[in-house]
Order: C-alpha cells, then structure tokens, then sequence
C-alpha cells in the first residue's frame, strides 16, 4: 500500500491550517490599510486634484482677463497715440500759420522799409544829379575848348 500512495501525484498546493491563517492576516492587513493608508491617500490625492483643477480654472480666467486688458490697454495706447499725433499736427498747423502770418509781415514791413529807403535814395540821387549837372556842363565846355583850343567858347559859356 505505501507503493500505492508513492505512486499519487504530489499536491502542487498543500492545504492546511497555516495557509488560511495566512490569508487571514492578509485580509486583516489589507482591510486596515485600506481604512488607515489607501482610503486617506486616495482623498489626499483626490482632493490635490480638485485643487489643481480649480487652480487651473482660475488660472484660465485670470489668463483670459489678462489678455482681455492686454488688449485693451494696446488699444488705448493705439486711441493715445492717434490722438498726440492729432494734437501735435494741430499744433504744428497753428505754428505753421502764425509762422506765415509773422514772415508775410516782415516781409510787408521790409519790402516797405526798403520801398521807403529807395525812394529817399532815388530823391538824394535826383537832387545830387541836378547839383552836377551845371557843374558837368561847365566841365565838359572847358574840356571841349581846351582840345579844341578856343577859349573864346570857354569864356563866352562863362558869362
């Protein structure tokens, strides 16, 4: 008979008390850290999510308000930037005419200033040319009477 029983397969799982012991204490081990370890972890990291999730969010928006004012505040410097240019075009209108205006009378009060000069000119001229011309006659009577040699015209034109 012990030939018999030597000749039954081996059992590949021996089945005796210590194994359900065993898994006992596992099922004691994974219940406790279950309660103690996975349940606090996993709500640790739940709620990290939810937080990161919200981060996000508000990140998104605050994001999207950023580029809101951004692009507002291009815009404006865009309205400030067309209105200097309008303000400094009328200013520079204004100087432009106010700088014809003061060089159209300077040039009145020059061309008349000058019209003043030229005709006190032409007056002193007049007046100088009517002093010589006697003067200029009598000359020239004597230049002609000496190349010619007759005093006699000379002294005839004197009288």
């Amino acid at each position: 008979m012990n030939l018999l029983l030597s000749l039954r397969p081996a059992a590949l799982i021996d089945l005796d008390v210590t194994f359900f012991v065993q898994l006992a204490i596992f099922l004691v081990v994974l219940v406790a850290l279950r309660f103690l370890v996975f349940k606090p972890m996993l709500a640790l990291l739940e709620a990290r999510r939810a937080e990161t999730e919200g981060k996000e969010e508000i990140a998104r928006k605050e994001g999207g308000e950023a580029h809101e004012l951004n692009e507002r505040y291009r815009l404006a410097m865009l309205d400030a930037a067309a209105e200097g240019l309008a303000v400094r075009n009328a200013h520079r209108d204004g100087a432009l005419k106010t700088e014809s205006e003061t060089l159209a009378k300077a040039r009145s009060q020059w061309a008349a200033w000058l019209d003043e000069k030229v005709s006190a000119y032409r007056g002193q001229v007049q007046a100088s040319r009517d002093q010589a011309a006697p003067v200029v006659e009598s000359l020239a009577r004597d230049l002609v009477s000496s190349l010619t040699g007759s005093s006699s015209a000379s002294t005839e034109g004197k009288r």
